[in-house]
């Protein structure tokens, strides 16, 4: 229950800050993936708002991935290191070993 609590709120604040529509969510158990237009990439100040809401909605020990795909910012964010890492290994972020 407080993991979908903490999706929730996540989400909320996302989609506040980029608006309805520009915003995506895929929960997945113990990550959350959100997919945002970001026209300036890593320059849109909207960024900084969305780091300080991923920050204060994961629990001590959380993970926050973040990548830019012009134009989308792709933010994994999770209780379970190793599920954050299988996200980004499937979604091409990062390399197998």
């Amino acid at each position: 229950m407080w993991r979908t609590d903490m999706w929730s709120k996540i989400k909320e604040a996302t989609t506040a800050l980029f608006g309805h529509g520009h915003v995506e969510f895929l929960e997945m158990g113990k990550a959350i993936v959100g997919v945002a237009n970001a026209d300036q990439g890593f320059k849109d100040p909207r960024l900084i708002q969305l780091f300080d809401v991923l920050q204060e909605g994961l629990p001590q020990g959380g993970v926050l991935s973040i990548h830019h795909r012009q134009p989308q910012v792709i933010f994994i964010a999770g209780t379970d290191r190793r599920l954050v890492s299988q996200i980004e290994l499937q979604r091409g972020f990062r390399e197998a070993a």
